[in-house]
């Protein structure tokens, strides 16, 4: 859930928008006036005529996201690329401590990722196991080409996924869970995918 209220005294995880395949030049500008940055960045396949290749590319487009006292928001608008931050209703929306640290979790973890539309929720879980060991999380009602954990950041109504293995997940609410594996996604081994709320 995003914060409600900003401390402008005090240094805020914020998401920044910026022009087109700006994200890194603008992330590079903001650490060098000493801010501290981080553009989630994924492997995607891409195709020419002539060839195919894996490029490192941003998993929130257009965006950067920045930590910083809100009251010194000038210095970070004057870095090339940066437009604005992102606000609701006039008021900045800082981004959770929890899900910049899920998707520092996420995007180093080594796994495959992927990026995602925000995702619904179900039943919770938790991860025990692996480099994402100790995420908790729910299990969303889409249907995948794998198991898949998502860490959503709600001010943008986006996520990402990342493939992990079924024997790493264990229900918190055990009832729930063992109905729907039996019941509606073909058991054990059927696909499902989870929703990281926080680590």
């Amino acid at each position: 859930m995003v914060n409600s209220a900003c401390d402008t005294a005090s240094p805020n995880w914020f998401a920044l928008t910026c022009k087109h395949q700006y994200e890194r030049v603008s992330a590079e500008a903001l650490s060098s006036f000493g801010f501290e940055t981080l553009v989630p960045l994924i492997e995607t396949p891409r195709s020419w005529s002539d060839r195919k290749k894996i490029l490192q590319l941003p998993a929130f487009p257009r965006y950067v996201f920045c930590r910083f006292e809100y009251r010194t928001k000038t210095t970070v608008l004057r870095a090339p690329g940066i437009t604005s931050v992102v606000s609701f209703g006039g008021q900045p929306l800082p981004v959770p401590n929890e899900t910049i640290a899920s998707l520092r979790t996420v995007i180093s973890s080594g796994l495959p990722v992927n990026a995602s539309d925000a995702l619904a929720i179900g039943e919770e879980v938790r991860v025990t196991s692996g480099p994402l060991k100790g995420l908790t999380g729910v299990l969303v009602r889409e249907s995948s080409s794998g198991l898949k954990v998502g860490v959503n950041v709600d001010l943008l109504q986006r996520s990402i996924l990342v493939q992990v293995d079924r024997d790493a997940l264990v229900p918190i609410t055990p009832a729930a869970f063992a109905q729907r594996g039996s019941q509606s996604v073909g058991g054990r081994n059927a696909p499902r995918d989870v929703c990281v709320l926080c680590p």
